[in-house]
């Protein structure tokens, strides 16, 4: 809900995903004036450079510690490399041993898991 028009947007969770970026890229991107009930946790954020500042609010490029500021939000994300297995993009996005994604996701009733919690991301890894 980045735009500065008449669309707004109502509603909006992201929880439990891996967003991974390059270049200049945005992990989140909101304009408040135009989002209600915006709620955001239990990610897991990355950039190949390992820089921190690829929030975008209110039109304005900010670091996780400012967003979490600003919005209350992203409390329990973490910004780490997710340690993708090689070549993810073929072998379904599982994580390695050590990833800050394994056992850290808000539980979902029903979802099947392994380990101590649910995994952030596309696929329970190290099953």
């Amino acid at each position: 809900s980045d735009n500065g028009g008449s669309f707004s947007s109502t509603d909006v969770d992201v929880f439990n995903n891996i967003v991974e970026t390059s270049g200049g890229g945005y992990w989140l991107d909101v304009y408040r004036q135009r989002v209600t009930g915006f709620e955001s946790d239990r990610n897991v954020i990355w950039n190949a450079d390992g820089s921190s500042a690829h929030m975008k609010l209110d039109f304005n490029r900010t670091s996780l510690a400012a967003w979490r500021s600003g919005t209350g939000q992203d409390l329990s994300s973490r910004h780490a490399d997710p340690l993708f297995v090689a070549n993810p993009t073929v072998n379904d996005y599982y994580t390695q041993a050590g990833s800050s994604a394994r056992d850290a996701a808000l539980d979902v009733v029903g979802a099947s898991r392994c380990g101590a919690g649910p995994d952030i991301g596309f696929r329970e890894s190290g099953c």
